[in-house]
């Protein structure tokens, strides 16, 4: 947890994850990736994620949205994260450097 590089590439990697509905947060904010099994794990992207949350790029979604899902033994709500509109605007910024990048 929080001990990868960030990097264009990886911005992009969770913003893309975001976009497409495949992280999600618990309610005592911890970040996970849900898997297509009905399961959620801790993401490696927490820190990349936390940090996009606290500049208003990435918001929880709607309470309706909340998933239940298999943590380990234990079956606990997850909130899909979805992008704002800055963080869309950032999203196509960062896939545009990416490409440049690679």
């Amino acid at each position: 947890m929080g001990q990868y590089k960030v990097t264009p590439y990886r911005a992009e990697e969770a913003l893309d994850l975001i976009e497409h509905g495949a992280l999600g947060v618990l309610d005592n904010g911890r970040i996970v990736d849900f898997w297509d099994d009905g399961r959620i794990r801790h993401s490696q992207y927490e820190t990349i994620v936390c940090h996009l949350m606290q500049q208003s790029y990435v918001e929880r979604g709607p309470r309706r949205t909340a998933q239940s899902a298999l943590h380990g033994d234990t079956r606990k709500w997850a909130t899909p994260l979805r992008l704002t509109k800055t963080g869309h605007s950032l999203f196509n910024r960062w896939r545009t450097l990416v490409g440049a990048w690679l």
